[in-house]
This record gives C-alpha cells, sequence and structure tokens, in this order.
C-alpha cells in the first residue's frame, strides 16, 4: 500500500497492540491481525508476509523480556526449537498437498472443545514438575515437530496449543509454558519470515504502523504473565480458543 489514511492507521496500531498483548499471554493473535489487514485493503497476497514479520518481531521482544524472569529449560528447549522449524518447513511444503483446509478445521472443531473441556476440570499448572525422561524427550519432539507443521500448513491457535501441550504434557508450569512456547513458536515463524523476505511479499507501509505497536502489545503481555494470577492465564486461553472456534464455524 502506498497510502494509508490517519484513521486506518490508528485502528491498525489499536488492533495490532491488542493482538500483540493477547498472543503474548495466551497465542491466537492472527486471528486479530489477519482481519484487521484484510479490512484496509491490504493486498491478501502481502497479508501473511507483513502479518510474520511483524508477529515474529513482537514475539522476540517479548521473549527478550520474559527469559530473565522465568525458567528456560535451554538443554532441552532446543530440541524443540529444532524439531518445530523443521515442522513448518515440511507443513508448508507438503502438509497442503496431503490434508485439505476443511478437513483441518472439522479436526480443530473437535480438539478445541476437547481442550475447553479438560481446561474446565483440570486446573493450569502454579507450579512445574518438570522432569526430562526419555518419554519427556519423546513428548517434546513429537508436540514441536506436530505444532510446527500445523503452523506451517494452518497456523491460527498455533501458540494457545504449544502453551496447553507445554503445561499438560510436559509438565512445566504455565507461566514457564507461555514463555518456553514462545520460543518454541518464534523458531517455527522465523524459517516462514526468512522466505516471505525472500520473495518480498512484505507491506512495509503497514509494518511501519504494526510493528510499533505490536511489540508494545507484547512487552505489556509479557508483563501481565509475570504478574497475573495463574487463573486469569487460563480466563484469557479459554477466550482465544473460544474466538478460534467461532472464526472457524462463522467466518471460513
Amino acid at each position: 500500500m502506498e497510502h494509508i489514511s490517519f484513521l486506518s492507521g490508528a485502528f491498525v496500531f489499536i488492533m495490532i497492540f491488542f493482538a500483540g498483548f493477547v498472543d503474548c499471554i495466551a497465542g491466537g493473535g492472527g486471528m486479530i491481525t489477519i482481519p484487521t489487514y484484510l479490512s484496509i485493503g491490504v493486498p491478501p497476497h502481502l497479508v501473511l508476509g507483513t502479518n510474520k514479520m511483524v508477529m515474529s518481531m513482537g514475539t522476540l521482544s517479548a521473549v527478550i523480556r520474559l527469559i530473565y524472569s522465568v525458567k528456560i529449560y535451554w538443554k532441552t528447549i532446543i530440541f524443540g526449537i529444532l524439531f518445530a522449524f523443521l515442522g513448518s518447513l515440511l507443513g508448508a511444503k507438503l502438509i497442503s498437498h496431503l490434508v485439505n483446509y476443511q478437513l483441518m478445521t472439522i479436526l480443530l472443531l473437535i480438539v478445541i472443545p476437547t481442550i475447553l473441556i479438560i481446561g474446565t476440570f483440570k486446573n493450569y499448572r502454579a507450579e512445574s514438575s518438570y522432569l526430562p525422561t526419555t518419554l519427556f524427550y519423546v513428548r517434546l519432539v513429537l508436540v514441536c515437530f506436530t505444532v510446527g507443521a500445523y503452523d506451517g500448513f494452518f497456523g491460527p491457535g498455533t501458540g494457545t496449543f504449544l502453551f496447553l501441550s507445554f503445561m499438560y504434557l510436559l509438565s512445566m508450569s504455565a507461566k514457564e509454558s507461555v514463555t518456553n512456547a514462545k520460543i518454541v513458536n518464534l523458531s517455527a515463524n522465523i524459517g516462514a519470515l526468512i522466505y516471505f523476505l525472500s520473495i518480498g511479499t512484505i507491506d512495509w507501509c503497514i509494518v511501519m504502523i504494526a510493528l510499533p505497536a505490536a511489540i508494545m502489545g507484547y512487552l505489556l503481555g509479557a508483563q501481565f504473565v509475570l504478574k497475573a494470577n495463574v487463573k486469569w492465564l487460563k480466563k484469557i486461553v479459554t477466550f482465544v480458543l473460544l474466538g478460534l472456534m467461532i472464526k472457524l464455524v462463522f467466518f471460513n
């Protein structure tokens, strides 16, 4: 876009700020950012690249803020980073030929209510019971590769699924799960971002407006994660999952 009005720019700034805040805490920011870009006339072929650029840099800012205050299991999370990156590449190149969009939507409409039901009866972890056993590594690799592939092919809710998997399957506390999952999520984004940069499908005019908003939103979200009660994290994740389900049912 060569020109954007003041009102459109203000709208983008506010929406991307809110998306960054929500995405940092619970994932699902793409449900807000992508419709925002489309609504102001960003060409569809530039939307994904623009969104990946803005949200990746926002995620990076949140990770930098969180790693100084939350335990990062670097010796194990490095495997998650690697397999999420590989999964994302594979998802982008192969999965679209094997699985159609409608089938993925149906699967999510089964998975999301299941997660919501589990969350209703199972509390979020306030404390970690992390134990790097062989089973732990198997779960870590499967989770990160599978969710990475999902991110490469489809994407909505990737951060949410990683967060819940790290907490329920890898036994990290809620706050540790947010931070460790964000690091893995960032690695899954980098491959796609490199690709979009290489083919030039990024609207830099929008990036100049959206990027500062995203960074501010992510940093505020990171502060919320550090200070908030675990019950509030649960409420926001529930909100994101319900929003994703509504989007899949009514806006696809």
